[in-house]
């Protein structure tokens, strides 16, 4: 939780609490991050599986690109995902994250889904 709130404090952006519009309860998260000993400006997500396979992830992380494009002005993103993780490969690829590549953070395989430019978020919106 420290590192969440100071990561807000410290770089002006960070994870946000993903709640469900109809019955107001907290059913995950997802934000940007690029902690100093990460490979790249990262988009991540968790939903609880309850929430999951309902666009909620898709529609929450179109957002959150836009946001890192247009309002942070970056020009790539990536996300570090397990590739078991097919649901969230999905949910990548939907938003236009392409390119798997190794992960050298995370010693379980995780691939990185990249973003080339800001112009393949924009397209896919």
């Amino acid at each position: 939780m420290c590192a969440m709130v100071g990561h807000w404090h410290f770089r002006g952006y960070g994870i946000w609490a993903v709640e469900e519009k109809a019955t107001g309860q907290f059913i995950g998260r997802i934000g940007l991050h690029y902690p100093e000993t990460w490979p790249g400006f990262e988009l991540g997500w968790t939903l609880a599986r309850a929430a999951q396979g309902k666009g909620y992830a898709t529609e929450a992380a179109r957002r959150a690109l836009e946001y890192a494009f247009v309002d942070l002005n970056r020009d790539h993103v990536i996300s570090l995902i397990n590739p078991e993780n097919q649901a969230s490969i999905r949910v990548a690829e939907r938003i236009g994250e392409k390119g798997r590549r190794p992960n050298p953070i995370v010693g379980n395989g995780s691939s990185g889904l990249r973003n080339r430019s800001r112009h393949v978020a924009r397209a896919t919106g």
